[in-house]
């Protein structure tokens, strides 16, 4: 939790892979612990910095692809 809010803090941007299927929420309206969905950029941003799945990773629409390319 430290490097996510050390990351936020310095304005860095913030991707998140979740490959685990356990439920942290009552609702599926917060997919992610509530302590990383803080850090996650909100609205529809958030699934372009949201994977769920290796393959998702390289996907070249989502966020992790487009600041690799700078």
């Amino acid at each position: 939790m430290i490097e996510m809010g050390m990351a936020v803090a310095l304005g860095k941007p913030t991707f998140l892979f979740r490959d685990d299927f356990r439920s942290v929420a009552d609702t599926e309206e917060y997919p992610l612990n509530l302590m990383l969905f803080t850090g996650m950029p909100q609205a529809a941003a958030l699934e372009l910095h949201y994977y769920r799945s290796v393959e998702e990773i390289g996907a070249a629409e989502k966020a992790l692809a487009r600041w690799a390319r700078g």
